[in-house]
């Protein structure tokens, strides 16, 4: 009777703990070669808003939907492997998020900014609910620049 109880109370307990703690959770993160460098809550803050705005301006992705011919699959993923394989932003989304840009809606569980180029942001991308890479094409040139600024200010 006693373990019956201690179960109940267990359960009760644990039905109490709000679910979506963890769906309210964007955690953004920065890499170079590997490795997982620290960021302020203030840092992931400005950074997550200005990779918002530059997923916001562009004007042709790789989705499903997408209604151009300037994306392979095979030049996407091998795109996205080099970012990865540098230096990158990723901004991620717990569930997926819906955001407009130039180009037309999409939904992304992740944002990912390759920083290897010497003076912009060279690369963007998203990772849909499905967990597909989805590359995107002419975006703000001006905002890849400032967030490029703004990594190397966090990293002085």
């Amino acid at each position: 009777m006693k373990t019956y109880l201690l179960s109940v109370a267990l359960f009760i307990v644990g039905c109490n703990f709000p679910v979506h703690a963890a769906e309210q959770l964007t955690p953004v993160e920065l890499y170079s070669n590997g490795k997982n460098l620290e960021l302020s809550e203030l840092d992931q803050n400005k950074l997550l808003e200005q990779a918002l705005q530059l997923l916001k301006t562009s004007n042709h992705n790789s989705g499903k939907e997408a209604k151009n011919n300037l994306f392979t699959l095979h030049g996407v993923q091998n795109d996205y492997r080099a970012t990865v394989a540098g230096k990158f932003l990723v901004c991620r989304f717990q569930p997926s998020k819906k955001v407009t840009t130039v180009g037309g809606d999409i939904f992304a569980s992740e944002i990912v900014i390759g920083l290897n180029g010497a003076q912009y942001a060279s690369s963007l991308f998203t990772v849909d609910k499905d967990g597909s890479v989805v590359g995107h094409a002419k975006y703000s040139g001006e905002l890849c620049v400032k967030i490029l600024e703004a990594i190397n200010n966090i990293e002085q």
